[in-house]
């Protein structure tokens, strides 16, 4: 499964931009998981989501990513991992983390 992380922000629940990308990923094919969701409690409070979403190909992923842009999606990036000797055996470098 193909798979990249989106971020919405702003008025997103009054807006109906959430319902509108869950819409556009549904009604592509693809499919989701909402992986954080933080709403505001007043009208003028902003919310966020952070959606996983999901596609069988890589390229209808980039066309549901696509889309998804156009509602004002940010599309997370991918970080590549950083490689380090270790200074000697069973030792972590100084700033590991998992």
């Amino acid at each position: 499964m193909n798979t990249r992380e989106v971020e919405l922000r702003g008025h997103i629940i009054d807006s109906l931009i959430l319902p509108r990308a869950l819409d556009i990923i549904m009604d592509m094919g693809g499919d989701f998981q909402i992986l954080e969701i933080d709403i505001g409690k007043r009208k003028s409070d902003p919310s966020h989501a952070r959606i996983l979403v999901e596609a069988e190909t890589p390229s209808l992923l980039n066309q549901i990513l696509d889309e998804l842009g156009e509602i004002g999606a940010s599309i997370a990036e991918i970080k590549e991992a950083e490689l380090q000797r270790a200074p000697m055996d069973r030792v972590l470098p100084e700033d590991f983390y998992s």
